[in-house]
């Protein structure tokens, strides 16, 4: 997923599934059809042990053959580089962010999120002044 995203970051899908069906041609299981959703939804350990081994098996393959498919592209498309000294690195160092969470100030976000706000309405009025009359700039 991540050598997806070193050669095609202007992508938006770079999971796992979208990209064995873009690249290997394979639509792998779903979580949610072992998993459900909603109020119904079970957690992994819920899941039979038949149907757990079959997923983390085709997960492992097709992280494989993924890996075997873009490593040659890495290298034709010039960004073996970014990947090996940039992204790669931050993988761990996302994950502990991602398990330990970040530390928001509500204070700071509300005061950026006004002075946004004020920013945008500006730039709409410079907008309509140029273009000589209002529009949904949003459209």
């Amino acid at each position: 997923m991540l050598m997806s995203y070193a050669m095609h970051a202007g992508l938006h899908n770079h999971g796992m599934d979208g990209l064995s069906e873009r690249y290997l041609g394979h639509k792998p299981i779903e979580i949610k059809s072992l998993l459900g959703s909603g109020k119904a939804a079970i957690t992994f350990d819920r899941v039979p042990v038949d149907e757990a081994v079959k997923y983390a098996a085709e997960d492992a393959d097709v992280t494989l053959r993924l890996w075997q498919a873009f490593r040659p592209d890495l290298h034709r498309a010039g960004v073996t580089t970014v990947y090996e000294t940039l992204e790669r690195p931050l993988v761990p160092v996302l994950a502990r962010m991602e398990m330990a969470g970040i530390r928001v100030d509500p204070g700071v976000l509300s005061r950026m999120s006004n002075a946004f706000a004020q920013q945008m309405a500006g730039l709409e009025a410079d907008i309509h002044t140029i273009a000589g009359q209002p529009f949904n700039v949003g459209s």
